[in-house]
C-alpha cells in the first residue's frame, strides 16, 4: 500500500508539473502577462460570483516548478485563464497553437489532476468519477428528474413540435429534401457518439423532422428531453447508456444562458467519445453566423466553445430551406387529400403567392406575425409584444414577468393613447397578446415558475423573436423599457449584460443604475463601472469617492484608476500616496510568493513590478494622448527604472535605432541571465543587432528552449538575411512544420527562390484560407498566367480559399488579380466575397458597377449597405450622386436610410441639414442618432446648440447626454 500510494503521489506531482509547463506555455506564446492575465480574467467576468476573476496568488501556484504546484480545483477558472490568454493572444495579433488552444485537451489534462487529486487508495464509486472516458456511463436516475423513455412515449408538443393551426393532430409529414441526408446519419449508427444540428428558420419544419426521422429509425431508443442548461450540464456529467437520444431545444437557448460554456464543452467530450448517443438541435442561421463568425479585434472569444462544436468534424450540420421547392409542394399536394390541415396550409400558401411556405402556415408563423403588425389590432397587445421583443435584443432573454410588461408600455404608446386608455387597459392588453390563434400559436405564452402554480413572465414566439432580430435591431427602445428592465431583473448575470448595453449606448443614468446594487454591496467590478458611468455623466466627485472607498478596501484596480484621475487633474501628490500603495500591494503579493519585489518573475512573463509598473505606463498613455508628451516620458522612464518589460522594450528599441545596441544588450543581460525568457529573446535581438551573431544565435536557443516558439522563426529571418541560407532553411522547415504559418510563407518564399517550385507551392497551398498575402498573390499569380498548367492546382485552391469564408484573403486575392490586369478574374471574387455578406467587397462591387453605368445595380449594393448602416456608404455614396450630376437626389437617399434605423444616416443627413440652414431639422435628427446610442451624435447636437446661441441647454447635454427619447437628460445621480 505504502508504495502504491508514493507511487501515485510522484505520479500526481508529475502530472501538476505537467500542468504548470503547460500552463505556462500557453503564456509564452499568447504573450501575457501576469498583470495582463489578472486584468483580462476581470474583463471577461461579468459578475463576481459566477466564476471570479484570477489572482496573483492563484495563477503563481499553478505555473510553480519549484516545489509542487498547486493544483485548479475549479475547471471553471482553468477555462477562464486558456479564455484569456486566448483573448489577449487575439488582441494582439498572436496565432496560438491548436494544442494550446482545444479546451477539449485542457478538460482532459484537468481531469486527470482531478483524479489524482481525489484518489483515496481505491477505486473512485461512479457517483465521484464523471464519465470522461472510452465508453458512455448508465444515464441519469431520479436525482435529475429525468426519466428516458422511447419517442412514442413523448407529446412531440414535450420536445417542440409546434402545434398545428385548426388542429389537434400533427398534419401529415412531407418528406424534404433535407430528410434523406438526416436519415442516412440516424440509420448508420456504429461505435461514436453523433451531435446532429438542423439549421433553418422559425417555424421551417426542423423539430418536426428530427420527431419524424427518431419516430421512424431509433423507434426503441430512450429519449432524454433536458428542461434547461443546468439539467443538461446534470445529464453530461453523469452520463448516457448506450442507444438514447438527448433531444435539445434551439441551441442559442443554451449558449446565451451558459456564459462558461461548459455544456458546449461537454457536448464536445462527448462528440469524440464511444457509444451510441445521438444529440439532436435546431439552430436558426442568423445566431449560427453569429456564433461562427469569431470575435472582434481584442474582444474575448465568448463562442470559441460554441465553434469547435459547430465544425465540420464537430457536428453533423444539415441546412433546412424556408421554402418548400417544387417536388416538395407536389408531395404536399398529393398528401393533402386526406389531410384537411395540410390542405388548408397549401392553399392559403399559393393564395398569398408564397407557395413554398407551407410549414410556416401550418405553425401559425403568418397568423402571430400578422396579429402583431395588425394595425386594426389592439395597440396597447401590441406595445406588450414590443417590450418583450426589444427586452430580449437589449440582453434580457427569457420570459417577462407582468410588472416590468406593464411599466415598459407607456413610452410605447402616444399622448393620446395613453390618454384614453381604459382602466382595465392591461388585462385587455395581456389577453391580446396571449391570445391562441387558430387553436396553436399564441404571441406571447404564459410561463409557470419552476415551482408551484401561476404565471412567472411571458415568453415571445420564437417566430417572433427571429423577426425582431432581423426587423427591430435598430429600434430605439423608451426611456420607460430601460427603468422596467432595472426594477425588474434580480439576476445578476443579466443586469451586467444590461449595464454595459446601456453604457455602450450612452444611457449612463441607466447603466449606473444596473450596477447601483451591486456596487452598494462592495462589489468591487460595480463599483468600477459605477464610477465610470458618474464620470461620463458627469459627476466627477462622486465617481472618485466610488472608486476611493473600494481602492481603500484593497482594490488595485480602482487605485489605479484613482492615480489616473488625480494625475489628468494635476493632483500628483495625491497620485503619489496611491501609487505607493499599489507598490505596497505588489510588493507583499511577492513576499507571499517568495518572490523578490519588483523583479522578473522566473519564467520571464511579469511586467516587472506588477500593477505598479503597468500604472505607469497606463498614465504615460493617458498623458500622451491629452498632449503632454514631457510627462508622459516621464512616467515611462519611471516605468523602465523600475523593470517593466514593456516600457524596457520601448527603451532598447530606441536605443538600437539609435545605433547603441550595446547599451540595450547592457539591460537586458542581467534579466536573461536571471533565467526571464522573453528577457533572454530581447537579449538575443540587441547581440544581433550590436553585431555578434554567434552569441546572439546562443541566446535565441536558450529563449526557444524556455518556451519562446517564436524565437527560431526570429533567428531564421535573421540567418536568412546574414546569408547564411541553409541554416535559415533548416530553422524555417522546422517551423513550418510546426504549424507556424509565417515561417511556411517565408520557407516557400525561400523555397521558389532556391528553384524549388513544387515544395513552395505545397506550403502555399497550407496558407490558403489563413489570411496570408503571399499566399493568395501565388494563387493570383497561377489563376492570372491561365494555370501555366497547373489548372487542378488553382481550381484546388480556389475551392479551399472559397470554402474557408475567409474575405479578406478573396478580396486580397481580387486585388492581386486587379494589379495583374485580370479585370474579369477579379470581378468573380469581388462578387463572391460581397455575395457573401463583406461589407468593404460589397463596396467596391457598388462603386464598380456604377462607374460602368451599371445604376440599379449599383443602386442595390448600395441600398443593402446602407441596410447595414455602414457609414463608408452613407458618407461616399452621396458624393457619388453629387458628382453624378444627381446631388438633389442625396437628402431623399439619406432620409430613406435614416428612417429605415440606419444611424449613420441620420447624422449625415442632420450635418447637411444644418450646413443647408435647416436647424430645426438638424437638431431632430441628431437628438434621433443620439437616442439610437450615438453617443458622438450628442456631441454634435452640442456644437449646433452653441452654433445657435443655446449655451446652457449645450453645456447641460454635455454633462447629462441625452434619454432613449433624444431628449437632454435631467440630473440623475
Amino acid at each position: 500500500m505504502g508504495e502504491s500510494r508514493r507511487g501515485h503521489q510522484d505520479q500526481q506531482y508529475d502530472l501538476r508539473r505537467l500542468f504548470a509547463l503547460r500552463l505556462r506555455a500557453l503564456m509564452r506564446a499568447s504573450e501575457v502577462t501576469v498583470r495582463a492575465l489578472l486584468r483580462g480574467s476581470e474583463a471577461l467576468v461579468p459578475r463576481p460570483g459566477r466564476s471570479a476573476p484570477l489572482s496573483n496568488g492563484t495563477v503563481s501556484g499553478w505555473i510553480r516548478t519549484e516545489g509542487t504546484p498547486s493544483v485548479p480545483e475549479d475547471w471553471a477558472a482553468v477555462e477562464l485563464f486558456v479564455d484569456t490568454c486566448v483573448a489577449h493572444a487575439a488582441a494582439h495579433g498572436k496565432r496560438l497553437p491548436e494544442e494550446l488552444t482545444d479546451k477539449q485537451v485542457w478538460r482532459a489534462v484537468h481531469g486527470l489532476l482531478e483524479e489524482a487529486r481525489d484518489w483515496r487508495g481505491g477505486e473512485r464509486t461512479a457517483a465521484e468519477h464523471p464519465a470522461t472516458d472510452h465508453a458512455v456511463q448508465v444515464g441519469p436516475g431520479r436525482g435529475s428528474g429525468l426519466v428516458p423513455k422511447p419517442i412514442a412515449e413523448w407529446n412531440p408538443h414535450e420536445l417542440g413540435v409546434h402545434p398545428a393551426v385548426s388542429t389537434d393532430a400533427l398534419p401529415s409529414y412531407v418528406l424534404r429534401e433535407h430528410d434523406a441526408a438526416l436519415r442516412e446519419l440516424l440509420s448508420s449508427q456504429a461505435a461514436g457518439n453523433r451531435l446532429i444540428v438542423l439549421k433553418g428558420g422559425s417555424s421551417t419544419g426542423k423539430t418536426r423532422s428530427l420527431y419524424e426521422a427518431v419516430a421512424g429509425l431509433l423507434p426503441g431508443w430512450a429519449l432524454i428531453h433536458p428542461p434547461g442548461v443546468d439539467t443538461l450540464h446534470e445529464v453530461l456529467v453523469q452520463g448516457m447508456r448506450p442507444r438514447t437520444v438527448l433531444w435539445l431545444d434551439e441551441l442559442r437557448n443554451y449558449v446565451e444562458a451558459d456564459p462558461q460554456q461548459r455544456v458546449l464543452e461537454r457536448l464536445c467530450l462527448l462528440r469524440q467519445q464511444r457509444g451510441q448517443v445521438v444529440v439532436v438541435t435546431t439552430l436558426w442561421p442568423d445566431y449560427w453566423a453569429q456564433l461562427m463568425a469569431g470575435p472582434e479585434p481584442g474582444r474575448p472569444d465568448k463562442y470559441r466553445q460554441a465553434r469547435l462544436l459547430l465544425r465540420p468534424g464537430g457536428c453533423e450540420l444539415i441546412e433546412v430551406p424556408r421554402e418548400f421547392n417544387p417536388d416538395e409542394r407536389g408531395r404536399a399536394a398529393l398528401l393533402a387529400k386526406g389531410d384537411t390541415a395540410l390542405a388548408a396550409a397549401v392553399r392559403s400558401a399559393e393564395t398569398a403567392g408564397t407557395p413554398g411556405h407551407i410549414a410556416q402556415i401550418l405553425a401559425g408563423a403568418p397568423d402571430v406575425l400578422h396579429h402583431y403588425e395588425n394595425e386594426g389590432g389592439d395597440p396597447y397587445g401590441r406595445v406588450l409584444i414590443s417590450a418583450t421583443m426589444d427586452a430580449g435584443l437589449l440582453g434580457r432573454p427569457g420570459p417577462c414577468p407582468r410588472a416590468l410588461l406593464k411599466e415598459a408600455a407607456p413610452g410605447y404608446l402616444s399622448q393620446e393613447q395613453r390618454a384614453e386608455a381604459a382602466d382595465d387597459w392591461f388585462e385587455d392588453a395581456l389577453a391580446y397578446a396571449t391570445r391562441k390563434l387558430k387553436g396553436a400559436v399564441r404571441a406571447l405564452t404564459p410561463v409557470p415558475p419552476e415551482d408551484g402554480m401561476g404565471v412567472a413572465g411571458y415568453r415571445l414566439a420564437d417566430y417572433l423573436e427571429q423577426h425582431a432580430r432581423e426587423h427591430r435591431r435598430r429600434a430605439a427602445p423608451p426611456a420607460s423599457l430601460w427603468k422596467a428592465l432595472s426594477a425588474h431583473t434580480p439576476d445578476p448575470d443579466q443586469r451586467s449584460r444590461l449595464g454595459h448595453r446601456a453604457y455602450l449606448l450612452g444611457f449612463y443614468q441607466y447603466a449606473a443604475a444596473f450596477y447601483r446594487p451591486a456596487a452598494e454591496a462592495e462589489d468591487p467590478h460595480a463599483m468600477r463601472w459605477m464610477a465610470e458611468c458618474l464620470k461620463k455623466g458627469g459627476y466627477a466627485d462622486e465617481a472618485e469617492q466610488w472608486l476611493t472607498r473600494a481602492a481603500g478596501d484593497g482594490d488595485v484596480e480602482c487605485m489605479s484608476q484613482l492615480v489616473y484621475g488625480l494625475v489628468e487633474l494635476g493632483r500628483n501628490e495625491e497620485a503619489e500616496v496611491w501609487l505607493e500603495r499599489i507598490k505596497g500591494h505588489d510588493e507583499a503579493l511577492a513576499l507571499e510568493e517568495g518572490e523578490g519585489a519588483g523583479e522578473f518573475d522566473s519564467f520571464g512573463d511579469d511586467e516587472g513590478g506588477g500593477n505598479y509598473t503597468v500604472t505607469m505606463i497606463s498614465v504615460a498613455e493617458q498623458l500622451a494622448e491629452w498632449g503632454r508628451e514631457d510627462e508622459a516620458n516621464q512616467w515611462w522612464d519611471r516605468a523602465a527604472a523600475a523593470g517593466d518589460f514593456y516600457a524596457l522594450t520601448g527603451t532598447t528599441n530606441d536605443l538600437c535605432d539609435e545605433g547603441r545596441a550595446d547599451e540595450a544588450v547592457a539591460l537586458w543581460r542581467p534579466h536573461a541571465e536571471a533565467g526571464a525568457p522573453r528577457a533572454m529573446f530581447q537579449l538575443a535581438i540587441c547581440l544581433w543587432k550590436s553585431g555578434d551573431e554567434d552569441e546572439s544565435v546562443a541566446w535565441f536557443k536558450h529563449a526557444e528552449e524556455e518556451g519562446q516558439s517564436h524565437a527560431r522563426a526570429w533567428l531564421a529571418r535573421f540567418l536568412h538575411d546574414a546569408g547564411r541560407s541553409a541554416e535559415a532553411a533548416a530553422l524555417f522547415r522546422a517551423d513550418a512544420e510546426a504549424g507556424n504559418i509565417f515561417s511556411m510563407s517565408d520557407f516557400a518564399k525561400y523555397l521558389e527562390a532556391a528553384g524549388s517550385t513544387d515544395e513552395a507551392e505545397h506550403w502555399c497551398g497550407e496558407l490558403i484560407g489563413s489570411g496570408h498575402f503571399y499566399a493568395v498573390s501565388v494563387l493570383a499569380r497561377v489563376i492570372a498566367t491561365g494555370h501555366d498548367g497547373k489548372g487542378q492546382l488553382a481550381s484546388e485552391w480556389s475551392r479551399r480559399l472559397s470554402d474557408s469564408g475567409d474575405f479578406h484573403s478573396m478580396r486580397e486575392l481580387a486585388g492581386e488579380l486587379d494589379r495583374r490586369e485580370s479585370p474579369d478574374l477579379s470581378w468573380e471574387w469581388w462578387l463572391r466575397a460581397a455575395e457573401g455578406g463583406d461589407l468593404p467587397a460589397m463596396r467596391e462591387v457598388a462603386r464598380r458597377s456604377w462607374d460602368d453605368g451599371r445604376h440599379t445595380e449599383a443602386a442595390t449594393w448600395y441600398r443593402k449597405l446602407a441596410a447595414d448602416n455602414d457609414w463608408r456608404t452613407l458618407r461616399e455614396f452621396p458624393a457619388v450622386l453629387e458628382e453624378a450630376g444627381k446631388g438633389d437626389q442625396v437628402v431623399a437617399w439619406l432620409r430613406t436610410a435614416a428612417e429605415e434605423g440606419a444611424t449613420f444616416a441620420m447624422t449625415e443627413l442632420a450635418e447637411l441639414l444644418w450646413h443647408a440652414g435647416d436647424v430645426t431639422g438638424s437638431e431632430i435628427w441628431f437628438r434621433k442618432a443620439a437616442g439610437h446610442g450615438m453617443s458622438f451624435a450628442a456631441d454634435q447636437l452640442a456644437q449646433l446648440l452653441n452654433a445657435n446661441g443655446r449655451d446652457q441647454e449645450a453645456e447641460q447635454l454635455r454633462r447629462f447626454g441625452v434619454d432613449p427619447s433624444g431628449r437632454t437628460a435631467a440630473a440623475w445621480s
